[in-house]
C-alpha cells in the first residue's frame, strides 16, 4: 500500500474536509493539509513578472515550476539580489504549497511498505480542482492540485521517519541492494541511480535517524569512522584533536561560554582519542567500528555531538558574514535574516535539517573534505555536492534524499 499525496496552493491549516478532487477522490476528515515545501534543485530564480512564462526545460534559469494555475500570491523569492542564490542543494523553499494525503493505510508504517511511482520529476503531474463532495459546486476561489514528485519523495520520508521513532540514532551498515529494495515498486530513475553508484563502488549504507540532526550526526560518526580506518592515526588524529580545539576561541569569540560548550566538546574528543588511546570506559582496546556505533546509539553522547558540531557552524556563520551573509533566508518567508537570528533559530536548535550554508560552515570551521551524492531520481547518474576544504584528504561521503542524509559507504580511500 502507497500513499499519493498532492500539493495544495492553499494556507497551512486550511480545512479541506468534505471536498474531493473532480476525479472522484474524497478529502476525509483527517487528511488536512500539512504544511510541507517544494525545493528548486539548482539554476536560478526568475523575476516574479516572468514567472509565469517559464517553461520547465529552460537551461538558462533552471525553474522547475510553473505558478500561472496558482490563485493564490507566488511568496516573494524572485527579488533581483537573490537571483544567483539558488545553490546546487535546492535551498529555497516556496511555503504556499500544503501536501495532503488523498489515499492510504491507515497507519503511516503501512503506507510506506513502498515508495510510490512518479513520473517525469521534474514538472506538476496533474492539475485539478476541488469540487465541494455534497453540491459539486467548485469553491469560490479555486484550488489547484498538483502532483510533485520530490515532495511525494520527501513526504514519503517523513512519513516513515515518523512511524519509526525508535529507529537507531545511527544504524549498523546495510548493502545498498537494501536501498534499492525500498525503491522496487518507485520510480525506474531511483533504481538508475542506486545501480550507478554501485557500480562505482558504493556498496553500503549506513542509515542515521531522520530527526533533523542526520547531516551533522552523519558527518560527526564519517569523521571519527574514518579516522579508525586511516593508516596514518599518529597524523591524523592529533591534526583533528588540534583543529577542533581551534574551534573554541571561535565559540568564546561570539559569546559562547565554555560552561556551554565544554561537556559537548568532550564528547567528541574523548571518542577521538579512543581511537589511538584505548578509553576504559569504553574498551580495553582501541575504537573500533562497532564500538563507535554503540557510542553513537547512546543519546547523551550522540546528541552531545550533534550540539557541539551546531554551535561551531553557529560560530562559523557569525564570524563570516562576508561569505554567508546574503545566504542566510528565512526557510519560511525567503526573507533576509541577521546571522545571530538565523543561526539560533535554525543552527543552534537541534531538530533543524542542515541548510548548504550550515554544511559549507562546518567544513570550512572542520577543514573538511565532503562528497554528497544527490538521489533525485532526475537521471540515470547521481550528481556529487563536492565540499572542499583540506588539501590531498579523501573526502567523506554521505547519501542525500530530500529531507535526509545518511552515510554512503563506497571504494576504500
Amino acid at each position: 500500500m502507497t500513499i499519493t499525496p498532492r500539493l495544495m496552493p492553499c494556507r497551512y491549516g486550511h480545512d479541506l474536509s468534505g471536498y474531493r478532487l473532480n476525479d472522484g477522490v474524497l478529502l476525509e476528515d483527517a487528511f488536512r493539509p500539512r504544511r510541507f515545501t517544494i525545493r528548486v534543485d539548482s539554476g536560478r530564480f526568475l523575476p516574479q513578472k516572468d514567472a509565469q512564462h517559464a517553461s520547465r526545460d529552460s537551461p538558462r534559469y533552471g525553474l522547475r515550476m510553473v505558478f500561472d494555475a496558482s490563485p493564490y500570491p507566488v511568496p516573494e523569492l524572485w527579488r533581483p539580489e537573490q537571483h544567483s542564490m539558488v545553490d546546487s542543494m535546492g535551498q529555497f523553499e516556496i511555503t504556499e504549497f500544503c501536501a495532503v494525503q488523498l489515499e492510504g493505510a491507515s497507519t503511516a508504517k503501512a503506507q510506506l511498505a513502498s515508495l510510490p511511482a512518479v513520473d517525469d520529476a521534474d514538472q506538476f503531474e496533474d492539475y485539478s480542482t476541488l469540487i465541494d463532495a455534497s453540491t459539486g459546486a467548485v469553491p469560490a476561489k479555486p484550488i489547484f492540485v498538483a502532483i510533485f514528485s520530490h515532495t511525494l519523495h520527501e513526504l514519503n520520508l517523513g512519513l516513515f521517519n515518523e512511524s519509526v521513532p525508535d529507529r537507531p540514532l545511527i544504524d549498523t551498515i546495510v548493502p545498498i541492494a537494501d536501498l534499492r529494495a525500498e525503491y522496487e515498486n518507485g520510480k525506474p530513475a531511483f533504481l538508475r541511480q542506486i545501480d550507478w553508484l554501485r557500480d562505482r563502488g558504493y556498496h553500503s549504507i549506513r542509515r542515521t535517524r531522520g530527526d533533523g540532526d542526520c547531516f551533522y550526526r552523519s558527518t560527526a560518526f564519517a569523521l571519527i569512522e574514518r579516522l579508525i580506518h586511516d593508516r596514518n592515526q599518529d597524523e591524523s588524529v592529533p591534526r583533528t584533536l588540534s583543529i577542533l580545539k581551534s574551534t573554541l576561541p571561535k565559540l568564546e569569540s561570539v559569546g559562547f561560554q565554555s560552561l556551554v560548550y565544554e561537556d559537548f566538546y568532550d564528547a567528541l574528543v574523548d571518542l577521538i582519542k579512543a581511537v589511538i588511546e584505548p578509553d576504559p570506559t569504553i574498551s580495553t582496546t582501541k575504537l573500533t567500528s562497532l564500538q563507535l556505533t554503540e557510542q553513537f546509539q547512546k543519546p547523551e553522547i550522540s546528541n552531545s555531538i550533534v550540539v557541539f558540531l551546531r554551535l561551531v557552524t553557529s560560530a562559523q556563520i557569525r564570524l563570516g558574514f562576508e561569505d554567508f551573509g546574503a545566504f542566510l533566508l528565512h526557510p519560511e518567508t525567503g526573507e533576509s535574516m541577521e546571522p545571530r537570528l538565523f543561526c539560533e533559530h535554525f543552527v543552534e536548535a537541534t531538530g533543524k535539517e542542515a541548510d548548504h550554508v550550515q554544511m559549507e560552515a562546518l567544513c570550512r570551521a572542520l577543514q573538511l573534505n565532503v562528497d554528497i551524492a544527490y538521489l533525485d531520481g532526475h537521471s540515470d547518474s547521481v550528481n556529487f555536492i563536492q565540499l572542499r576544504y583540506q588539501k590531498e584528504a579523501a573526502p567523506l561521503a554521505l547519501l542525500y534524499r530530500p529531507g535526509h542524509y545518511d552515510i554512503l559507504v563506497g571504494p576504500t580511500p
